[in-house]
């Protein structure tokens, strides 16, 4: 994390390893969300960052993810018919 100064104080400012790291993602997932303008970023010197503020409130609204369902015997079978 790397604090920024703004007129109203600090800003929290995170690489997209540090964000992967805090979201038990991989890196270059946080990338590919930035890429998508699915997670709230910017470009600095040719590389993505992500203000914590903003994060903050993504992580708050974001949609939760699907659970994992395995599939069973049965349903493989069907589908191979």
């Amino acid at each position: 994390m790397r604090l920024g100064f703004t007129m109203s104080g600090f800003l929290e400012i995170y690489t997209a390893e540090e964000l992967a790291k805090q979201f038990k993602l991989h890196p270059y997932t946080v990338r590919r969300l930035a890429r998508a303008k699915k997670i709230p970023a910017f470009r600095f010197g040719g590389q993505w960052r992500f203000r914590g503020d903003e994060i903050s409130e993504w992580s708050k609204y974001r949609p939760a993810p699907k659970p994992y369902t395995p599939f069973s015997v049965s349903d493989i079978a069907s589908r191979l018919r």
